[in-house]
């Protein structure tokens, strides 16, 4: 049986991976909600598996990308709202007509 070791990165590599800011991942370390190991040297690496867990979903790069999407909805036209836009548009009441100068209304365009 083995057992394998945790991987340790360096933080500020963390926080360019996750999309975390480097104050942001340090006070997650001090508080105890990442697994983080001072070095003698004074760096600071982090366990990328206690990084990656305390991610949420909306936390990703992914998804922060598209963050100005947020609350709009959206849904790709399918086959049948196409079939439905031609008949609106060919209803004879709902195309624009013309009107001439004498206020008389003129055959649909």
């Amino acid at each position: 049986m083995t057992t394998s070791l945790p991987t340790y990165i360096p933080i500020k590599d963390a926080a360019a991976k996750y999309g975390y800011g480097l104050r942001d991942l340090k006070r997650m370390a001090q508080s105890g909600k990442i697994k983080a190991v001072q070095l003698p040297d004074g760096d600071m690496v982090v366990s990328e598996k206690s990084v990656m867990s305390n991610l949420a979903k909306i936390e990703l790069p992914e998804f922060k990308q598209h963050r100005a999407l947020a609350g709009n909805p959206y849904r790709a036209k399918t086959s049948t709202d196409r079939k439905q836009d031609k008949k609106v548009a060919n209803r004879p009441s709902l195309r624009p007509r013309m009107v001439f100068e004498n206020g008389e209304l003129g055959g649909g365009i």
